[in-house]
């Protein structure tokens, strides 16, 4: 072995020990580095993979290692977090925080929450209401939601006491005798307005209910629409039973009630419309608890128009109608808004033209009475023997084109809301519902 081929050998297995020792060498130090890193990120504060910023000051869902879930403000300290909730302000370090996630939108966490409620369970609804009254009591519309849960509720069980009491709380922030204003979605103190000379509670009863709001969200609905629907008394089922074994959108088939309860809120609604629209007992119980497209349209483009030009208290907008009608000038109040679309939508002159025409878009009065009066097909009666301060300098107007654009994404032919409204100051307001019957010495005045 010690001659040439046996010196070649073990040089050979020096070699190859050496570079299987490289090898081995190399793969510990790729380790060690790597653990370094995970080390080293670990040890790094909580928010170190995102802008602290971002989250310092917010409000976080905070899930703990021992199975806990805190929902507060979050400040990042030394070693870990400091947690500001209702309860108090509280600190937890790093290797306690399982993760931290953005709070859900409310409207999102109602109805995620209303997913997975059983809708046979009296206790399922009264739960879910009184997590709204002790989350969003400030909230008008959340409250109107925990309301509706609340007579779900009772329906299924009627001698449920807890939510009897609770309902009296509610009604009590709704309705109570201070009848508050709403600013955005929340409840503000009650203060004056210029719909008259009283409170909003002497002009409430002059406003629109909240069942009527129903149907005119349920009747302007558009397809478009992403909204928030709660069936009451079992909509859902009731509709699939009485469309079981009929030939449109697909009844006749066996599963189809699964295509239906899988569709969007406002995809179930657009067909119940479609199929049952004349079952009242049906669509009032399919209400529709966040403004449509249109409202949303009319609220933020075409009523501060008006507002500025025909609401003032000498036209429109004083303490009684001038003309045949007055609108409600009151900020941030949804029933006085839907009250005035009420308005614009029944409202007719003498001559039987309506402020909106939903088949001739262009003769509607809300357009041409805003017109130049060189331009307008039908001129504004005079005020004192003056013309009024026109909206639209001309057809291509920007808000002349906007408010047309508006009444053409309105529902045609005009629904019935089935409202229950008592127009109030003799108003000349048509909320029957009922075609339009011209008397016999109605005539136009055409320009």
């Amino acid at each position: 072995m010690d001659g040439p081929e046996g010196g070649v050998g073990v040089l050979c297995k020096r070699v190859r020990s050496i570079m299987h020792n490289k090898k081995a060498a190399m793969l510990i130090l790729g380790i060690v580095i790597l653990g370094g890193s995970l080390v080293y990120k670990s040890s790094q504060p909580i928010f170190a993979q995102a802008d602290s910023t971002a989250v310092n000051g917010k409000t976080k869902v905070v899930k703990l290692v021992d199975g806990r879930t805190l929902t507060g403000v979050v400040r990042e300290i030394k070693d870990g977090i400091e947690l500001e909730t209702k309860f108090g302000v509280v600190r937890f370090k790093r290797d306690q925080i399982e993760s931290m996630t953005d709070v859900a939108p409310k409207a999102d966490e109602y109805a995620a929450r209303k997913a997975k409620i059983d809708e046979s369970s009296s206790k399922d609804f009264y739960e879910l209401a009184r997590w709204v009254w002790d989350n969003y009591r400030n909230d008008t519309d959340m409250l109107q939601k925990a309301r509706e849960d609340i007579e779900e509720s009772r329906n299924i069980g009627p001698a449920n006491e807890r939510a009897k009491h609770l309902l009296r709380q509610v009604d009590a922030v709704l309705n109570g005798s201070s009848q508050p204003i709403t600013t955005g979605h929340l409840i503000k103190p009650t203060g004056k307005n210029t719909a008259g000379n009283g409170t909003v509670a002497d002009v409430d009863k002059y406003l629109i209910s909240q069942e009527d709001i129903y149907w005119i969200r349920l009747m302007e609905l558009a397809a478009k629409d992403s909204v928030s629907v709660t069936f009451m008394n079992n909509a859902v089922n009731r509709y699939i039973e009485l469309m079981k074994g009929k030939t449109v959108d697909g009844w006749d088939r066996i599963g189809n009630d699964r295509r239906f309860r899988a569709a969007s809120p406002t995809e179930k609604v657009q067909e119940i419309l479609r199929n049952q629209f004349d079952n009242t007992d049906l669509l009032k119980d399919v209400q529709i608890t966040r403004d449509p497209s249109f409202m949303i349209e009319f609220r933020s483009k075409v009523w501060p128009q008006v507002k500025q030009y025909c609401a003032s208290p000498q036209c429109h907008g004083g303490p009684q109608p001038k003309g045949g009608f007055k609108f409600f000038v009151m900020p941030n109040n949804v029933k006085a808004d839907y009250t005035n679309f009420v308005i614009l939508s029944c409202f007719r002159n003498s001559e039987g033209r309506k402020l909106i025409e939903r088949d001739d878009v262009d003769t509607s009065l809300l357009l041409q009475y805003g017109l130049n009066p060189k331009v307008a097909r039908f001129v504004h009666p005079k005020v004192n023997n003056q013309d009024i301060t026109f909206m639209y300098p001309n057809l291509n107007a920007k808000t002349y084109k906007t408010a047309s654009r508006w009444i053409q994404s309105l529902t045609r032919p005009e629904p019935n809301y089935h409202l229950q409204y008592k127009v109030p100051f003799g108003m000349k307001i048509d909320v029957s519902g009922r075609p339009y019957i011209p008397s016999e010495d109605a005539g136009s005045s055409g320009k």
